[in-house]
């Protein structure tokens, strides 16, 4: 409790320190990704939207791999909060809306850095979150081939490509279940 409202807080002065130094460069990224960053954690997701496009309109550099995974996190904190204050999913075409925006920013982000396997990662969880599981599964495929391909020692363990893999196919099975609870023997 009191150590989640102090670091909001810190969060809050980093974003008002960050808009300060803003108005004496108005075209540092930099400055932009970490004010959207700081609001995502504060689950500020429009504001954190609104930043990041900040950052893809003012300047075409590497910074934009990070303003367009911000983004992509955003849309999907907006559909997971959409999903918690709608539990029935009579709100179901905004969440896909938003999943469908999140997909978008990291489908733009996989772009700009093809060696990264955490647009892969983040995409599956979308459509693991969609129901779409083939697709999930081969975004996890992909981001770990995109790891594999990557120099890691020989025995470093390819955890976020696993997860998000496992998470795919134990979304596939479980929706399977709901199909065919007599499967499970």
């Amino acid at each position: 409790g009191e150590f989640l409202l102090q670091g909001q807080e810190y969060l809050k002065h980093a974003i008002a320190s960050y808009e300060n130094a803003s108005k004496l460069d108005q075209n540092s990224s930099i400055l932009y990704v970490s004010i959207a960053n700081d609001n995502l954690a504060l689950k500020e997701y429009d504001k954190a939207i609104a930043y990041s496009d900040g950052v893809i309109v003012r300047e075409p550099n590497s910074t934009h791999f990070q303003a367009f995974m911000i983004k992509g996190q955003a849309y999907d904190g907006k559909a997971g909060q959409i999903r918690e204050k709608d539990p029935n999913g009579e709100c179901l075409d905004t969440c896909i809306n938003e999943l469908g925006q999140a997909e978008l920013s990291y489908v733009e982000a996989a772009k700009i850095d093809q060696n990264s396997s955490m647009p892969h990662i983040s995409i599956s969880n979308v459509y693991a979150s969609l129901e779409n599981y083939y697709g999930a599964i081969d975004q996890g495929n992909q981001a770990l081939s995109k790891e594999r391909a990557a120099q890691y020692p020989k025995n470093q363990p390819l955890f976020s490509a696993q997860m998000a893999l496992g998470s795919a196919y134990e979304a596939k099975g479980g929706h399977a279940l709901k199909a065919d609870p007599k499967a499970v023997k």
